[in-house]
């Protein structure tokens, strides 16, 4: 009987996630706008406290979903680093370069860095602004 009770809390604790999963580049579909994620350096996360994991090809897809859906309420939200390669920023310690050439996949126009350096270095170049995750979803409304 012992047995049977660990083999179920293994496969309880198995099912959900504590942090964000890798994203399958052209394999995995955004849960708002169902598109493939086909560039994973602009994708992002949202985790329930249940663990359940919504994988988004675009930040501003994160902010739909966030707006629309009950479960998201209490959730934990990631962004991928867009110069590093399969790190996730929690969005509230991200900076987002922001501006109409950054072109992400569904133009929500933003990419995440995890110092405010990178990300004033990348809206020079795109001549856009750095941002807050607030201040993205307020841009959104």
């Amino acid at each position: 009987m012992r047995k049977l009770v660990i083999a179920l809390f293994a496969i309880v604790i198995a099912g959900c996630s504590s942090g964000p999963e890798k994203i399958n580049v052209d394999l995995d579909t955004c849960a708002y706008c169902e598109m493939k994620i086909s560039d994973s350096r602009f994708a992002s996360q949202l985790i329930t406290s249940k663990g359940k994991v919504f994988k988004f090809d675009d930040h501003s897809c994160m902010v739909e979903f966030q707006k629309e859906t009950e479960t998201a309420t209490d959730a934990r939200l990631y962004v991928a680093g867009f110069d590093a390669k399969g790190e996730w920023l929690d969005v509230n310690e991200a900076f987002f370069a922001y501006g109409e050439e950054v072109r992400s996949p569904m133009r929500g126009n933003a990419a995440a860095f995890k110092s405010e350096r990178e990300a004033l270095e990348m809206a020079s170049r795109v001549k856009g602004e750095v941002i807050k995750w607030a201040e993205l979803v307020k841009k959104s409304e």
